[in-house]
């Protein structure tokens, strides 16, 4: 699976499908508000199949430009396994910092939210 991050992108947004319930559900309510985003890739991976993916969050966001399904779990299974959504922020294709989605880092969407409506 290869991503090319075009220079607009400046977040990509890690999220697991199992782990933290409340924080999967909070990272995946905010992909569907923010689909229209050019700015950030949203990276699905943990799943056990595409199908329970698609219907549960819909063919519209699974087929959406800024929507990849980690249909190999590369991610989670190459040293990012985490229960917890991670926000990865990106400047000159480089990652320069990452924000995890937990309860114990409460801002992470809201700090992205705002980014993303700058």
């Amino acid at each position: 699976m290869g991503i090319i991050l075009e220079p607009n992108i400046s977040r990509v947004f890690l999220i697991p499908n199992a782990g933290c319930p409340g924080c999967t559900t909070s990272a995946e309510s905010f992909m569907v508000l923010n689909l229209e985003s050019p700015e950030v890739i949203y990276i699905l991976t943990n799943f056990t199949s595409v199908k329970n993916i698609t219907s549960k969050l819909g063919k519209d966001v699974i087929e959406s430009f800024n929507v990849h399904l980690d249909t190999e779990n590369i991610f989670y299974t190459n040293g990012v396994i985490t229960p917890y959504p991670i926000i990865y922020h990106i400047e000159g294709g480089r990652i320069t910092k990452s924000d995890t989605v937990s309860p114990y880092s409460p801002n992470s969407i809201a700090s992205l939210e705002l980014h993303i409506n700058e």
